[in-house]
């Protein structure tokens, strides 16, 4: 499970762009102080770290499974603009093919805080603010795997008998509307 942890449940590829802003902002539950006991905040108070610290680089996530998300992300940031983190797949045997450091979200701690439900995806600082993007690739296969995603998992049980069920009803109407 280290080399190839599990992948985190409920994200499939982006089909429309979606674009928001994430306040990082927290409610202190204990009065936090400096080395000398200098209070920094109180308890019950709202602070913005992004106040404090600015996120260094951008966050990106892909699906690692996906290598039309892992090429798009490497050519749109550098390894000194953004951390590419991985939601499935094994980061450890991307990295050495691409040249470059690979993460992974465990147990989708950052894609639900970021409320990231598709992927690609991006996080970037905006003010005081997160920027999160979920991205649609262009030519890339997301369509064709969300298409294959819905075939595999979802079962419609009496789907047929519906489909026999609303031809009868389209003959039953029409035949009514003959004799008007």
């Amino acid at each position: 499970r280290v080399k190839r942890p599990q992948p985190v449940a409920g994200l499939s590829p982006a089909i429309s762009k979606r674009s928001w802003l994430h306040d990082p902002s927290v409610v202190v539950e204990n009065d936090i102080k400096d080395t000398k006991g200098n209070l920094i905040a109180l308890a019950g108070q709202r602070v913005n770290p992004m106040q404090f610290v600015r996120l260094s680089q951008d966050l990106v996530f892909v699906d690692g499974e996906n290598k039309a998300e892992i090429d798009w992300a490497v050519r749109n940031w550098s390894s000194l603009k953004a951390k590419i983190v991985f939601v499935s797949g094994s980061p450890f045997e991307e990295m050495k093919p691409y040249q470059r450091r690979f993460f992974f979200d465990q147990g989708g701690q950052l894609t639900g805080k970021f409320g990231i439900r598709h992927t690609p995806a991006s996080v970037a600082t905006e003010g005081e603010m997160l920027r999160v993007t979920e991205h649609v690739l262009k030519g890339g296969r997301n369509v064709a795997q969300l298409e294959a995603a819905v075939d595999d998992r979802v079962q419609l049980p009496g789907l047929d008998q519906l489909a026999q069920e609303l031809q009868v009803l389209l003959v039953d109407l029409r035949d009514e509307e003959r004799d008007l």
